[in-house]
């Protein structure tokens, strides 16, 4: 296997991911994470001086497959979240390259010390020439390197622990690509699932005007229209305020006086009010002329899904 055979996605395999779930590309990367700390058994944390070349080339050969397999699933989580509006692509960037590291490097950060343990048994102890480097492309530089030496080598123990040590740090931007997978894709298809629900309890209630309303504000924050999305939810709000209130034949004026009205009668609780105060206060914000940004239209809609999860299910 040569350092240039990683497989790299492009646009032409975008198609295939969008049938992809968010989860399950997340449970991939747990997965192809889960695959590679398996093949980075003691040989590769704790070198040995005696050991059978043979076989830890089986397990150099091992660690490769499974870096391949991280690194093809990376390259697709990592189009995935480019295909995504209003993205921080200098972020992306960043992380791409802390994620894929570099192919040249194959100097080790280590220099190997014979030493023995308790039991007499001899082993690599490694004193640093320089810190370690993460990166999938570095890590698989140093397993290709270390497949040319044999047991007993320094050499073959210092590849191997600095391949290690360069996944360890790797994990650290592993993390923050899950997290931002989290983020930007997992949440709207966490909240479609969570709209079905909402439109099914409107709909037994009666209430498919407040469906619209709602339903066009996640549409127009899916297609970047935020000033509109977020009024749109303000709407749905204030809609199906007024709604539950007539039903305990209450007309109010205002928002305001149909929402004490239900926590008068313990229809909501305090918590509740004060989600619906942060909504409108933030909200505010957007009727300024400023265009939110889509983190801040997800804050609000984060809030309308967890008011009207409460709601929904009480009205009928």
């Amino acid at each position: 296997m040569a350092a240039n055979d990683f497989s790299v996605i492009t646009g032409s395999s975008w198609s295939i991911l969008r049938g992809i779930s968010t989860l399950s590309m997340i449970e991939n990367i747990d997965e192809a994470i889960e695959k590679v700390n398996e093949a980075f058994d003691s040989d590769f944390s704790v070198p040995k001086v005696d050991c059978d070349s043979d076989k830890i080339h089986g397990k150099i050969n091992n660690a490769l497959t499974a870096i391949q397999g991280l690194y093809n699933i990376i390259q697709m989580a990592i189009g995935m979240l480019r295909d995504y509006p209003d993205q921080d692509f200098a972020l992306l960037e960043k992380l791409e390259a802390d994620l894929m590291g570099d192919y040249t490097l194959a100097i080790p950060f280590f220099e190997a010390i014979r030493k023995w343990d308790e039991r007499d048994n001899l082993y690599w102890a490694m004193t640093t020439k320089a810190s370690p480097i993460g990166g999938l492309k570095t890590v698989s530089q140093f397993l290709l390197s270390a497949l040319r030496f044999l047991c007993p080598s320094s050499d073959l123990g210092t590849h191997l622990y600095s391949a290690y040590r360069s996944f360890i740090v790797t994990m650290g931007p592993l993390q923050q690509l899950k997290s931002r997978l989290n983020w930007t894709v997992m949440y709207p298809d966490s909240f479609s699932k969570d709209a079905l629900q909402l439109k099914k309890s409107l709909a037994k209630a009666g209430m498919d005007n407040v469906w619209q309303l709602f339903q066009a504000g996640v549409d127009n924050y899916r297609q970047g229209h935020l000033t509109n999305a977020a009024n749109d939810l303000s709407n749905a709000l204030t809609g199906i305020m007024k709604a539950i209130a007539e039903r305990y034949n209450y007309s109010g004026g205002q928002l305001g006086e149909h929402t004490m009205f239900l926590e008068k009668i313990g229809y909501v609780h305090q918590n509740v009010r004060e989600m619906i105060s942060r909504f409108f206060s933030y909200l505010a914000k957007f009727r300024k002329g400023q265009e939110p940004t889509t983190d801040e239209a997800r804050l609000l809609i984060d809030l309308s899904f967890s008011l009207f999860g409460f709601l929904t299910p009480r009205v009928s």
